[in-house]
């Protein structure tokens, strides 16, 4: 039965001698967003759909394929169904498809055509996270992202790739080369195949205490291979279909500011050692006495920073995403059964955010001393969590008023409940962030908020910052403030989020 409302167009290339043949007729269903082609013996007929195309390609010159109607020649970038880059000539292809994946030069984006470090390096670089999520990150380069800059014609020599040999190696690379480049002036782009703990690493090295006046923020580009992607996944618009891994994006995307939280802690609270886990060492003391992190995800406590922190071993972490869902259970349905889940004991302290017209961009803390303190009510807590992007995983809406890259901080908590009502609680949060509208839940905009935490137990004092487990000293606290000051920027697609559009140089 043939897919309803198709275009078709069909397709030719030139044989030897110059003659024309027809070799391949492509059909476009709008409908199900999917293009197929059937070709001649053997080729067997194929298939990719809209969220599987990294980019429809405008050749020119010698890459052109003749058609015999003197029509514009193309080539289809996409990803296969084993996760590999593939190419595909299309001449005349069906205009609606055209009209869903407007092409592009075949000349590389800005970001991808840099100049070499005055040192005579390569200012684009590949971080290849080995360690993150299930370690796809070394297949995906290899079979997908290699590939593509080489159907683009950008040279080995112009990027140099990293493969992470332990959870310190972002954090020394942005050290020893990231940063003194970008002191230096010099434009950087970061492909970064992890997770929201590789940008954690990085944002804390590029942090605003370091820029200088000459100062050039590096442009990230945001492939989503670790365990928690929810800076990647909120890049993207929440029915987003992208099977490419946000090789799109690199592609068509343009930079523009991340906005970071800026994390604070009692003299006394350390980092956990998480297996495997790209997580940033904490500074040393403050001269106020106080440890400062950096941020572009969350911040939170309790339930959420607890199941974090059980879930990160070699048996969780072999489960993907499930391992979070696999220490929840653990901790809301506690042995004995009907135990009551843990109360966790702390003051929560929120303030107000700023007007429109107080900038918080030099962030001396006076945003934190003219803004009145508001405590919240009870002493006791399950879930206490302030993030500034809407969801967590593609699905889960932690805080649909939130918008990407708008720099505004939301707070979800609820109080101590039975097992089976956190979980329903949490089941809403797959409806669009419907668990906001429960009479249970606290859901507003802050400008910060203090925890002090009141709990004997060591592993009820965690917090998680972007996935890495800070624990906070017996009688200890851990703060979370808006810091719009952006040492990085990001590529997103504006098409996609309706964000204006940023020239790069």
């Amino acid at each position: 039965m043939s897919p309803p409302n198709p275009s078709s167009s069909p397709t030719s290339s030139t044989v030897d001698g110059g003659v024309v043949a027809t070799a391949t007729s492509f059909r476009y269903d709008a409908e199900s967003a999917v293009l197929s082609w059937c070709c001649p013996p053997p080729e067997a007929p194929g298939a990719v759909s809209d969220g599987a195309v990294i980019a429809v390609v405008r050749e020119e010159g010698d890459d052109m394929v003749t058609d015999g109607d003197g029509g514009e020649s193309y080539t289809l970038l996409y990803m296969d169904a084993a996760g590999g880059f593939q190419s595909r000539a299309l001449s005349a292809p069906p205009p609606s498809f055209l009209d869903a994946h407007p092409p592009i030069p075949r000349s590389p984006p800005a970001h991808l055509r840099l100049r070499p470090s005055r040192l005579g390096r390569p200012n684009m670089h590949i971080l290849i996270s080995a360690l993150s999520g299930t370690g796809a990150a070394v297949g995906f380069y290899a079979t997908a992202l290699r590939p593509l800059l080489e159907y683009l014609r950008v040279a080995p020599s112009s990027y140099c790739a990293y493969t992470t040999t332990s959870a310190s190696t972002v954090a020394e690379l942005g050290r020893s080369v990231f940063l003194p480049a970008a002191q230096r002036g010099e434009h950087q782009t970061l492909i970064l195949l992890a997770g929201d703990g590789g940008v954690c690493d990085l944002v804390n090295v590029l942090n605003p205490a370091v820029t200088t006046a000459g100062y050039t923020p590096p442009t990230l580009s945001l492939h989503p291979l670790g365990t928690g992607n929810a800076l990647a996944t909120s890049l993207a618009p929440p029915t987003d279909a992208d099977q490419t891994f946000a090789l799109s994006t690199l592609l068509h995307g343009h930079p523009h500011p991340l906005p970071l939280l800026r994390t604070t802690f009692s003299p006394g609270a350390s980092l956990q050692a998480l297996h495997h886990s790209p997580t940033p060492l904490l500074p040393p003391l403050s001269p106020d006495g106080t440890r400062t992190m950096y941020a572009t995800v969350l911040l939170s406590a309790a339930l959420h920073a607890t199941l974090v922190s059980d879930s990160d071993t070699p048996t969780y972490r072999a489960h993907g995403l499930s391992r979070f869902r696999l220490a929840a259970e653990k901790l809301l349905f506690p042995d004995p059964p009907d135990t009551i889940p843990h109360a966790y004991k702390a003051r929560i302290t929120t303030y107000p955010p700023l007007s429109p017209h107080h900038s918080n961009n030099n962030n001396n803390n006076n945003n934190k001393t003219n803004q009145p303190p508001h405590p919240f009510p009870s002493l006791t807590h399950s879930y206490i969590l302030a993030t500034q992007v809407p969801r967590l995983e593609k699905t889960f809406t932690i805080s649909p008023a939130s918008r990407p890259l708008d720099g505004r901080l939301w707070l979800v908590r609820f109080g101590p409940m039975a097992g089976e009502e956190t979980m329903r609680l949490v089941q809403r949060t797959y409806a669009g962030g419907k668990h906001v509208d429960d009479s249970a839940v606290t859901y507003e905009e802050i400008e910060g908020l203090r925890i002090d935490f009141e709990e004997e137990e060591e592993r009820w004092r965690k917090v998680c910052v972007d996935g890495a487990i800070v624990v906070v000293e017996e009688g200890g606290w851990a703060e979370v403030w808006r810091d719009q000051r952006s040492t990085v920027d990001v590529l997103v697609n504006p098409q996609s989020l309706s964000l204006p559009t940023t020239t790069a140089t």
